[in-house]
């Protein structure tokens, strides 16, 4: 797919293998905790622009500057085969972008992600949240504070200021999510919260239990659902168009 092909309002996923060490942590943490190759998602705008959940906050970037270190972009539009954004929902698209610009990148739901999502497999992490969960009632108010503390001890630690920074805007793709359905308008039918399913399904009645007594913003089940590249990727309402020539 030809770059003068887009239209406003595309949804861009992308995949990349970062060069350097510290660069890897947050795509790869976005891979291996959706299990997809898909780490990244920006919103095309027009006029050569996209707006995407950068490191430094939610930015507008020009396209050539977004793709510029990335392996592949595939390319989704809502609707492709039937009635498309209008010019007014475009509108719409692009206001939102702006009015979140500079809106903190929300690292700490890529900690809670990955957290949700190593409760199945083998590691040492998961040991320990299937032990703290498996309690379920039992434990007692201050042992379930305390494990969510060292959590959000071992974030700060690693994030810092920027763990409490945000309040709306969810890892990378959901920006893109709610461009369309706020800015848009629109209903986007997003059936695969892969980590909120496995949470669920592992947990049971854990979750009341995390809602009755957590007053930490980690682990909060009130965090309904994650909408990650994978789940962009797996929308019906966006149409798969291609892989955009870079």
């Amino acid at each position: 797919m030809k770059r003068d092909q887009l239209k406003i309002g595309d949804s861009l996923n992308f995949h990349s293998e970062p060069e350097e060490q510290l660069e890897r942590i947050v795509p790869y943490s976005i891979q291996n905790s959706t299990e997809h190759p898909d780490n990244h998602t920006a919103t095309y705008i027009g006029d050569g622009k996209v707006f995407g959940a950068l490191a430094n906050g939610y930015k507008e970037q020009s396209l050539e500057e977004a793709i510029s270190a990335i392996d592949t972009v595939t390319v989704r539009r809502y609707h492709a085969d039937t009635d498309e954004l209008t010019i007014k929902q475009q509108d719409g698209v692009v206001k939102w972008c702006y009015d979140h610009q500079d809106v903190p990148y929300d690292y700490l739901d890529i900690v809670a992600l990955l957290v949700l999502m190593n409760i199945n497999d083998t590691s040492w992490l998961s040991f320990i949240l299937r032990k703290a969960f498996s309690w379920g009632l039992h434990i007692v108010e201050h042992e379930v504070d305390a494990f969510i503390a060292v959590h959000n001890a071992i974030a700060k630690q690693i994030l810092g200021d920027s763990v409490k920074a945000n309040k709306g805007l969810l890892i990378c793709s959901q920006a893109d999510y709610l461009s369309k359905v706020e800015g848009a308008g629109v209903n986007l039918k997003i059936s695969n919260h892969i980590g909120r399913e496995k949470f669920d399904k592992a947990n049971g009645e854990a979750i009341e239990l995390f809602r009755q007594i957590n007053q930490e913003e980690l682990m909060n089940p009130n965090i309904s659902f994650f909408v990650t590249p994978r789940d962009i990727a797996m929308c019906d309402d966006l149409k798969y168009m291609g892989v955009l020539k870079l």
